[in-house]
């Protein structure tokens, strides 16, 4: 999506209202000459600890949050028990366990969490976390090199499933789904992926949400997924409900 700001606007202090609409695990504001990356992303990418443990918590399955208590609570158990989501889930899950393979030792690969929900302030999710022991001889820059880009952002076969996404999509991704985040003197990293982040340069905004097909998927049911992914970033831009079908 793309849309002209009213004015200019400061950077710190848009970042500041979109973590005040969808507060959420890893968030970064940067500054890069007269454009500003605003992120906060609910999925971490990659986590590298100084004891060589490796980590990943792909999101895939999503629904919507609901202000009545007992909606919410229904809403998020059936995204719990979605048959669709949780094999959406697994298929990426066993992707990133075989890029861990690359670097990680032998038998140390591991699946600690499987399908768990998680709630934020406009959306339910669910992730999984895949862990394994990154060999010696191998580093933070071969964990990434093996695992980039996130799977959950390309679905499986990863190589096959780019192409085709690179063929149909009608605009360049730029940094959305790539990774943002640091790496340390002592060989840890810590990245997340780079979803609910808009890109702003001047009077201009640009931000990107999707979501993964699978053959389960309905146009009216991933579109409708689209735009729950979208809300933080509608509620931070102080736009009307529908707002984005008009764009």
């Amino acid at each position: 999506f793309f849309g002209r700001l009213t004015a200019p606007p400061d950077a710190l202090s848009l970042f500041e209202r979109l973590c005040e609409a969808s507060p959420a695990p890893y968030s970064a504001c940067l500054k890069l000459g007269d454009a500003a990356v605003l992120s906060s992303s609910p999925e971490r990418f990659l986590t590298l600890d100084a004891q060589g443990r490796l980590e990943t918590r792909p999101i895939k399955g999503s629904a919507p949050r609901h202000i009545d208590v007992a909606e919410d609570a229904r809403l998020r158990a059936a995204l719990a028990a979605s048959a669709k989501d949780r094999a959406e889930n697994l298929m990426i899950v066993d992707l990133m366990r075989n890029d861990f393979s690359r670097v990680c030792l032998p038998g140390s690969v591991q699946v600690s969490g499987l399908y768990d929900v998680s709630s934020f302030a406009t959306i339910h999710h669910m992730a999984s976390v895949v862990t394994g022991r990154v060999r010696p001889e191998r580093g933070a820059l071969d964990a990434l090199c093996a695992c980039f880009p996130p799977g959950s952002m390309t679905g499986a076969p990863k190589l096959r499933a780019m192409e085709i996404a690179a063929r149909l999509e009608k605009m360049a991704r730029g940094a959305y789904s790539g990774a943002l985040g640091w790496f340390g003197g002592d060989g840890t990293m810590d990245l997340s992926v780079i979803i609910r982040t808009l890109i702003v340069q001047g009077g201009r905004f640009e931000f990107q949400v999707g979501g993964g097909v699978v053959a389960d998927s309905t146009a009216e049911g991933e579109w409708r997924e689209t735009m729950v992914k979208a809300e933080g970033i509608r509620r931070a831009l102080g736009q009307e409900e529908g707002w984005l079908e008009n764009i």
